[in-house]
This record gives C-alpha cells, structure tokens and sequence, in this order.
C-alpha cells in the first residue's frame, strides 16, 4: 500500500497556497472567483496549531480561515468540503499511539 496519490489521479488534484488568517485566503479577488468557479471539491487541511497559544490568536486562521472555506465551498456552485484534522493525521507528534 502506498501513501501517496495514483499517478492517474494527479492531474485532477491542484494543491491550493494560501493563507487561512487573511481574507480571500490572501488570494485577490479575481484569484478567488476563479478558484470558486473551477473547483469541485475541497480538501481541508490547514490549520494554525500551537497547544500553547490562546483562541484569540488562532482564530483568525482557525475559525475565519474555515468560514472561508466554507465561502469557497458555496460560493458559485456547492461543492464538497473534506476536512481532515491536522491533529490526526499526525497522532506520534501528540504520543498517540493509535
């Protein structure tokens, strides 16, 4: 089994930089409408995780980055959102040994 991604799927797969605690993900406008028209799904995920840190400073990434994919997701026509959290993909860097 391998982890990564069959080559006969790459080419429908675009990976999307941004930046969750600015608005639009830091995309300009037109950037964005493009992005909203020519997607059909959303695979989620970005997060700003520090335990450390209090909510006031995770929020704007966390909490208004994930309205705005939420904006994304229905903005122009529906489309799926697929969130995977960053915590469980990566269950040894907490000790978990699941």
């Amino acid at each position: 089994k391998s982890d990564s991604l069959d080559a006969s799927h790459s080419s429908r797969v675009v990976v999307c930089v941004g930046d969750l605690a600015k608005p639009a993900l830091g995309m300009n406008t037109e950037e964005f409408s493009a992005l909203c028209r020519e997607i059909d799904a959303v695979i989620h995920c970005a997060a700003y995780v520090n335990f450390l840190c209090d909510y006031k400073t995770a929020r704007h990434a966390n909490v208004l980055g994930t309205q705005t994919i939420l904006n994304l997701a229905t903005s122009h026509h529906i489309k799926p959102v697929h969130y995977i959290s960053s915590i469980a993909v990566m269950p040894d860097a907490i000790g978990d040994s699941r």
